[in-house]
């Protein structure tokens, strides 16, 4: 079997044709993921992955899962250093607790199924027609490619907003109670900030915070960059295990050297190269 078939009986193409988008099935669907993302800022396709790929991208995880970085503690949803413009309790000045820990591309084997999932056309084909951005690239970026992201028992993820257009994530493992996905959709605009809301949900306000669930296998589309989120505290005895693929409109995108030894740790400093400006 080759690799792209083998990749293709990972996905339920009856239920996600995303291997044939021409067909009326195909369009149906991705139209409807299109108007799903744009009037909710969000899609999901629970049940994308079969069990027997989710097992074993589980298994690849938890292979590296020792190699996690958990460098940042804490962060402001915007991940600044402190400003001193900014009163003490200014959204711009007030961390929330960081936990995950990070598992970096570079620390997968070549062969990798989450690696030939990420660099599978037909998923990159399917995004780029929901997210009317043009073709996408994988990434150049040594690091930041395709991730795993793991949170045990007590860690969470801090409110943020995403620097990134949008972000691609797979359930692989749920755990029993807490980490569940919170967010604030369009809390903010290109235009306005909106620091007084952005402060209220800080406080601990919850009036517009959807409490979004997904099941293991569930692929998720999710426009961040205007609308706040977090993972609250894992509270049950096994982790909470998410793959993270990211995309870029141009060609040879990589992060700076600065921002990958901040999530990924010092040990990538001593394999910096060039890199350019952007965003994926």
């Amino acid at each position: 079997m080759s690799r792209d078939a083998r990749i293709a009986s990972f996905v339920d193409l009856e239920r996600y044709p995303i291997d044939n988008p021409d067909s009326p099935q195909g369009r149906s669907f991705v139209n409807r993921m299109r108007e799903q993302l744009r009037t909710g800022g969000l899609c999901q396709l629970p049940g994308f992955l079969t069990e027997e790929a989710v097992t074993k991208l589980i298994r690849e995880a938890d292979s590296v899962e020792p190699q996690a970085y958990f460098g940042l503690t804490e962060a402001t949803p915007y991940f600044n250093n402190p400003d001193p413009a900014c009163a003490t309790d200014h959204p711009r000045n007030t961390r929330t607790r960081r936990d995950l820990g990070l598992i970096a591309s570079d620390l997968m084997a070549d062969d990798c199924e989450l690696k030939a999932l990420y660099e599978w056309p037909p998923l990159r084909s399917f995004l780029s027609s929901i997210l009317s951005q043009g073709r996408l690239y994988t990434l150049d970026d040594p690091y930041q490619k395709h991730c795993f992201t793991v949170m045990p028992q007590g860690a969470g993820h801090n409110w943020h907003f995403d620097d990134a257009n949008f972000t691609v994530t797979l359930m692989l493992r749920k755990p029993a109670e807490g980490g569940d996905f919170e967010c604030v959709p369009n809390l903010r605009t290109a235009r306005d900030e909106n620091y007084p809301g952005v402060r209220e949900v800080l406080n601990g306000r919850r009036d517009n915070v959807q409490v979004i669930s997904f099941e293991p296998g569930t692929l998720m589309i999710f426009r961040g960059r205007y609308s706040l989120h977090r993972v609250s505290p894992v509270t049950s005895p096994w982790s909470r295990v998410i793959a993270i693929f990211q995309y870029s409109t141009e060609p040879g995108w990589t992060g700076t050297p600065l921002t990958n030894e901040l999530v990924f740790g010092p040990r990538v400093a001593i394999s910096r190269s060039p890199s350019t400006t952007g965003r994926p």
